[in-house]
Order: C-alpha cells, then structure tokens, then sequence
C-alpha cells in the first residue's frame, strides 16, 4: 500500500442520453507538467496543463477534484479554463488535501475541455553542498492518462544529470523532459558526490568488577561511501574490521568506569560505485556469502511463509514490489518507543511498518530466494520527513536494505521505505543522502550503530552538508620480523607489520620489498583493506642468492615511497657448516673436559 506524493484525480460526469463512467472509455486525460526552479531558491514553480477529450457525445465534464497528500506543501493555487479563473473549494481530509473545482462553460459532445492549474512547491528541491536535487511530484494516473513532464533550468546552469529516475526522454539547453511517465515522481539529480561533516558521539559504561573490552562502531568503507577521519578521541586501544565490513574502535575500561568518546571526520556519498573498491568488495563478498543467506530470528518468515506468493517473487525487483505492495508506512510508530517487528510480523501487522520492517522483509524474502541481502542502519539527510521519513530513536536513523547483484558482482542499495513514502523509485537507483553507519549482514542487530551507545537523553549523531573537499593524508607505519642473520641460498618466512595512520582507508595498494642478493615470493605484498588506525600482519617469503656479500639492505616501498628498511648480515652456506661442526667440535671437547675433571674430584 503507497502512500505517494501524487495526486488523485475525480471526475464528475453528466449524461445526455445513457448513463456512462469513466470505466467505460468516456474520455482521454493528457497531463503536460512544465516545473521551474530559481537558481537562488529551494521552491519549485509548476505549471501543470489538464486536457480532457471526451470521447463520447452523450457526455460532458462539469466537475474536477484533485486530492493531494497532506505533507506535500502546495502554495499559491491558480486555476483557469478556455474561459478564464475558476474558483474552487478546498477542504482537509483525513490523508489529504482536496480541491474541487467546476468548469465554467464545459464543452459537450467530443470535445476538449483544458484546464490550466499554477502553483509552487516548497521542500522539493534541495541546493546544498555540491549537490542540487529535484522531487517532482506527478499524478496517479489511470489507464486513459498520459503524463508528460518538463523541467526548466535557470539560465546559465551548468551542472550535468548523474540521477534521474525515470531516464529522460530527451536533454537539451535548459530542459529536460520526460514523455509518457509512469512513474509517481521524479527525482532528478545533479551532480557526482556530496560531502558531510560528520560529529558522532558515543557514550560507554563498564559497571562490572573487572575490566572490560568494549567497540564501538565507526562509518564504514562501502562502495559508495569514503570516510575520512579528523579526530578520535580518546585513542583506542586498536581499530578493526569484522566480516561484514565494519570499521570498529576498541576501548579497555576499568571496573566500574565510564568513557565518552568523540568521533569527528567527514564522509563523501558518491552516485556512482566507487570503481577502485569494486574488486576489493567482491573478494570480501566470498567470505561473506555463507552467512548473507543465513535465517535469523527477525529474517525469518516463520509461519507466514506459507502466505507469501512465491512464483511472483524470484527476482531482487519481484520482492521489492511486493513489499510496496503489502506494507503501509506507520509515521506514529515514530512517536512512541516501539519494538522492532522483524519480518514475520511485518506480515502480521502490515499497517504498522517502519523503516525497519521494510528492510527486515527484503532480507527475509531475499535470503528465501538464495539471493544474500543485509541491512544497513544509518542517517538519511532529508529536508522533507514526511516524505523520506527517519525513523530509528531520537537521533532520527534510518534502515534500509541491500541485496548483491551476482550478474555484475556489485552491493546494490534500495529503499522500499522511500519509495512507499514519496514515490520516487528507489529500486533502479539511489541517491547521496544515505550515509552508513552500521552494516548488518552476520547478526542483525550488532554492532550498534552511532546513536545507540547513551547513558543520557542527548542528541549523539550529529550531519551537516559543507562545501569542504576534504583529501586523503597516505600515512603507513610498518614493522618487520626479519632474523638479523641470514644464510646465502636459503629460504625463511617472516612477517612485515602494516599499520594505517592514515585519515582514510587504504585498499588495494601493494607494498614491494626490494634488496640486491634477496629474492621474494610474491615480488609485491597486497594490503586489500586497511581502516583508519587498523593493524594487520602479513607473511611473506625470501630467498638470498649464492651470491655473497657480507650485508644487504631490503628496503620497503610504496608508490614510489620507502616505507622501512632493514639491514641483515649474510654468511656463506659453507661459512654457516663450518661453524655448524667447529662449535660442536668446541662443544664435544668441553663435554669430555667436564667429564675427565668430575671423574678425578672422586677419585
């Protein structure tokens, strides 16, 4: 069940001669949107022109009602015919706006009747950051309408489309239009990333007699998301990655104790996938791919699986649809501390769901149909909550889904919350106002994302847009366990220390060891993923050659850039089993002295 940003439509017809209905082909409906949006300002000034063809003599329309959602905030109405200004009425339903409007001389017979409506709309335009974005609200059409839509832009506006949902039918100098729209609004989007500044806080308590390890979880890396990192305060005692990918701070706190910790950095939501962490994603996917088709507690169907209609629901999109379909967003669930549902019982209340619901759902039914889906709770920036609604406690968090597109090995974002909400198609694409938190895809509720770690009624989960770029600071430290002595022609296994200093991630980047008389086994070491403060440990191998030099120096480098080097001496093979067999000689002798030295004390 939808609750759209669209408007209803109701015809009053009177009959001549027989009795007829709109069912019955009486008439044809052409809906021209023209929308206008100022450089300078977030509304939005639509021109919508109405032509009605009746298709049956012994018909004519006198009457016009339009129902409009009551979150949509509809300014300055102006309505006109052939013949000039038509008052109408307006009136406040339960869900819904209505205006009636009566046509002042209808043509009768076949004939067209026009009706010209003006008006502006605020709130569905967002210009903030590197970002402008355009919500446009159409009409719930029946099998005899046509929708066709234009949108203006301002003179000398010079940023290229990277979203529109539907894909236009045509783009020229200063319009874009779409012909024959099915869809319940558009979204429209320009530009290719947006930046926030992000301040997260997080508050600890230990209450136990004995010290105790506490995480706390930081934004993640995904495919369309780069984080960087300004302050963490106080330092952890480690930083780490789990399965799923989440970036996790570690904290020791002492018996009965407290820790308020201040996370402060800036993330980039980026409209396209970050193509330099496709492959790292899809090698971690390999891992994960057991546990993202698992059933638990709240993604599980339970006794309503024999409910649902499986034939209809083998595809990501099938599910989805189904899940617009079945549940009906609840906005006063959002006022009153409620329990999460999980997915069965999203199916036995399906007038009662949030965000949550619609995501646990997916998942459930996602995971049924062999195709690995997990959560992702975060912020959703929206200027319009009535629209794109928040919904998880009072730092306004929001859940949504993704599913893996094993075609194209690549995590693909939706949001059957949105979507329901506001009509904008938020299967086919997405948007640059999801900023991850948390990804849930091995248990669905750990690890908790920012905004749920209080021991105070406060707001944690602070996100502002800014114009600021920031950039990455590349910051390795490494370490080494190699053996200050080697052997010429020998073979050892050691390891080298990589820790990230770093203000962002660091993946995919490969460290190469180089010295004059070593080889090594791979010439390069392959760091896939490394989180902000993060340590790991890898292994390599070596081989020194039979070439002799007393001393070499294996130096480590990245792009270009040393790293560390070590310094190690080198004896010859037979240097090392000369030394092998004169220290036992040396030992030998010493025994025997011993030996003959005790033997003559008890003489």
């Amino acid at each position: 069940m939808r609750v759209w940003a669209i408007f209803f439509i109701t015809l009053v017809f009177f009959i001549a001669a027989t009795r007829a209905s709109a069912q019955e082909g009486a008439y044809s409906t052409r809906y021209d949107f023209n929308f206008y949006f100022d450089q300078n300002t977030d509304v939005l000034d639509v021109a919508l022109d109405i032509t009605l063809s009746n298709l049956r003599s012994d018909v004519y329309i006198t009457e016009y009602t339009l129902r409009l959602p009551k979150h949509i905030d509809f300014k300055n109405l102006r309505v006109s015919d052939d013949f000039g200004k038509i008052p109408y009425v307006t009136s406040q339903l339960k869900n819904a706006k209505q205006i009636t409007f009566k046509f002042g001389e209808p043509e009768t017979g076949r004939s067209i009747n026009t009706l010209k409506l003006q008006y502006s709309l605020d709130n569905m335009r967002v210009m903030q950051g590197s970002i402008q974005e355009a919500i446009l609200p159409l009409i719930d059409v029946s099998e005899q309408g046509t929708v066709n839509v234009s949108l203006h832009l301002p003179k000398g506006f010079d940023q290229a489309v990277s979203i529109s949902k539907p894909i236009p039918t045509n783009i020229s100098y200063g319009v874009i239009t779409w012909e024959d729209v099915k869809e319940k609004a558009i979204l429209v989007l320009f530009g290719e990333s947006q930046v926030y500044e992000v301040q997260l806080r997080y508050s600890l308590q230990n209450n136990g007699i004995v010290p105790k390890k506490q995480t706390i979880a930081l934004p993640p890396e995904t495919l369309y998301q780069k984080n960087y990192v300004q302050t963490l305060q106080p330092q952890p005692d480690r930083t780490f990655t789990d399965d799923d990918g989440n970036f996790l701070a570690e904290y020791t706190l002492l018996p009965r104790s407290s820790k308020d910790i201040t996370y402060k950095g800036y993330v980039e939501v980026f409209v396209k996938p970050q193509s330099t962490l496709r492959d790292v994603m899809r090698r971690m996917f390999e891992t994960q791919e057991d546990f993202l088709l698992t059933e638990h507690k709240l993604w599980s169907l339970g006794t309503m699986l024999a409910q649902v209609p499986s034939k209809d629901l083998r595809s990501a999109y099938g599910i989805y649809s189904y899940i617009l379909e079945k549940l009906e967003y609840a906005p006063s669930r959002l006022r009153q501390k409620s329990q999460r549902f999980g997915a069965e019982r999203a199916l036995i209340e399906p007038q009662n769901a949030v965000c949550t619901e619609y995501s646990d759902l997916f998942i459930a039914l996602a995971r049924e149909k062999g195709i690995p889906a997990r959560e992702i709770e975060g912020y959703a920036y929206s200027v319009n909550d009535q629209l794109r609604p928040l919904s998880l406690a009072k730092d306004l968090l929001h859940a949504w889904p993704e599913y893996y597109d094993r075609q194209q090995e690549i995590w693909r974002q939706v949001d059957p919350t949105w979507e329901d909400t506001s009509g904008i198609n938020y299967f086919s694409g997405f948007d640059v106002n999801h900023i991850a938190l948390a990804i849930h895809g091995k248990d669905p509720k750990m690890p908790l994302p920012a905004g749920f770690y209080k021991t105070e009624d406060r707001k944690d989960v602070t996100v502002k847009i800014t114009d600021d770029k920031p950039t990455s600071q590349v910051n390795l430290d490494m370490r080494t366990s190699i053996r200050e002595i080697l052997t010429s022609g020998q073979s050892y296994t050691d390891t080298v220390t990589v820790t990230n200093n770093s203000n962002t991630y660091i993946h995919s980047i490969q460290i190469v060891p180089q010295a004059s008389n070593i080889v090594f086994d791979p010439p390069s070491l392959s760091v896939s993923f490394l989180a902000p403060y993060e340590t790991k440990t890898y292994p390599f191998t070596y081989r020194t050659t039979d070439q002799f030099e007393p001393t070499d120096t294996i130096s480590f480098t990245y792009a270009g850039s040393v790293l560390g080097t070590e310094t190690v001496g080198i004896i010859k093979q037979q240097s090392r089993d000369a030394l092998i067999i004169g220290g036992s000689f040396v030992g030998i002798i010493v025994l025997l002295l011993l030996y003959f030295k005790m033997r003559s004390m008890h003489a």
